[in-house]
């Protein structure tokens, strides 16, 4: 007996017909050829899915809506978030070259003493944890890429800033929560943002560990192409506001924000984790402007606001953007 799906396969010409009688999107027959071009290229589903929330009431297309508007609208979006992937893997190198730093200074240039249990910290709750992230890092050893190959092949060990390279971005995190709180206080306030922060010094730590979740997460995101707009990170990642605010003009977060949630697990969070964790001024002003020229085109569609609400991005971000031009010239 065959079974009938409730998600059958359409052809082209089935789909732009579904998307014009079920869904109502405008089409006029010069549009068809872009239609099938968009089908091709962003696939059905996020024609139809991606930006629903922004473009659809009822399950039906605003009226007038063109398939021009959504490729449009779309490549608005691709370069904003372009931009924040593109910061991203700054953020990321910035980290690594300070947990590098610390460790090979603190413990060892050696893989087979920096990694050993011994000099981190690890409870017995956490035994397996730790267990499974070194686990993880040292299957670079056997990578084929370099520059972590060419150590191995050549040198007499691999140093931190050259394996890190190759190891993930999540398992550096995990093993900075290890370290010592001597080590991981070194790395912290090797952050000129981070440093200037006057509370106590656990709490440097977990807001430089979440905000560097939130960033990762965001980025593993937008690299697989998901829908990003309505994205959360779950609450245990959740930025802790009042830390941070004294570190940035009044201007860019606020009370306001704060008790409104703002900035906490959202695309607002990852813009400002950015700006804190850029730790260099000429790529944070090259962000804050690239940043802001993403959203000055993002506003000036016709769905930028709807976007900016549905994001949990305030929508006097351009301002909030000046306003640390301004602080950081």
């Amino acid at each position: 007996m065959s079974i009938l799906y409730d998600k059958p396969f359409k052809n082209y010409n089935e789909q732009i017909d579904k998307l014009e009688k079920e869904y109502g999107l405008n089409l006029s027959i010069s549009s068809y050829t872009h239609v099938e071009e968009a089908l091709k290229t962003l696939a059905y589903y996020n024609i139809v899915n991606g930006y629903k929330e922004c473009f659809m009431i009822n399950g039906k297309f605003l009226k007038n809506l063109t398939i021009y508007d959504i490729i449009v609208f779309n490549a608005l979006e691709k370069h904003l978030l372009t931009t924040l992937f593109k910061y991203s893997t700054y953020v990321e190198e910035f980290f690594k070259t300070k947990m590098a730093y610390v460790i090979a200074k603190d413990i060892s240039v050696d893989e087979t003493i920096y990694l050993k249990k011994q000099f981190y910290n690890v409870s017995k709750k956490r035994k397996t944890k730790f267990s499974e992230t070194v686990q993880k890092i040292k299957l670079s050893f056997s990578t084929k890429d370099q520059p972590t190959k060419y150590y191995e092949d050549n040198h007499n060990h691999i140093p931190p800033w050259i394996l890190f390279k190759n190891v993930y971005f999540n398992s550096v995190i995990d093993l900075f929560t290890f370290l010592n709180k001597n080590m991981q206080l070194q790395i912290v306030n090797d952050y000129s943002l981070l440093k200037k922060m006057n509370i106590k010094n656990e709490f440097k730590t977990k807001n430089l560990k979440k905000m560097l979740t939130i960033i990762r997460k965001f980025r593993n995101k937008i690299a697989h192409n998901a829908k990003i707009f309505n994205y959360r990170v779950e609450n245990t990642d959740e930025i802790l506001h009042q830390e941070i605010k004294g570190i940035l003009p009044n201007d860019f977060i606020n009370f306001k924000d704060i008790r409104n949630n703002l900035g906490k697990t959202d695309m607002f969070a990852m813009i400002f984790s950015i700006v804190i964790l850029l730790d260099n001024s000429i790529l944070r002003l090259l962000f804050l402007n690239e940043i802001k020229n993403a959203f000055d085109r993002i506003l000036k569609s016709k769905f930028g606001n709807k976007y900016l609400s549905l994001a949990n991005i305030p929508f006097d971000i351009i301002d909030r953007i000046d306003s640390l031009l301004l602080f950081f010239k």
